[in-house]
């Protein structure tokens, strides 16, 4: 499952692929609604997607940035588990998102 979200991840790289980080995105969250981040042997790795998801997403449509995997994480974040929760909590705290990502808004929310 990783390498067939890594391929995700460099699939966004291409011109014009807004779908692309809101299928990330809804995977991302599909797979952590049904196994725990956190006891995951390849945490760091999906943590990194995860991260990387963030880091493209905007809460307003800003040029560059997928608000469409915004929406998505807004509004099915309650579908993680709650190890998964507490992970992506312990990212959104230590990780210097700029306030457009909106995770502050996710933040409000685990």
């Amino acid at each position: 499952m990783l390498k067939i979200l890594q391929r995700k991840r460099t699939l966004t790289e291409d011109y014009g692929a807004w779908e692309q980080y809101a299928h990330l995105a809804q995977w991302l969250i599909e797979l952590f609604s049904r196994i725990s981040l956190g006891k995951s042997e390849l945490k760091d790795e999906f943590t990194d997607l995860v991260d990387y998801s963030f880091r493209s997403m905007s809460k307003e449509k800003i040029l560059g940035q997928s608000w469409e995997a915004f929406s998505i994480w807004y509004n099915q974040l309650s579908m993680l588990t709650p190890s998964s929760k507490r992970v992506i909590k312990e990212l959104i705290e230590n990780g210097n998102f700029d306030e457009y990502t909106g995770t502050h808004l996710l933040l409000e929310k685990l």
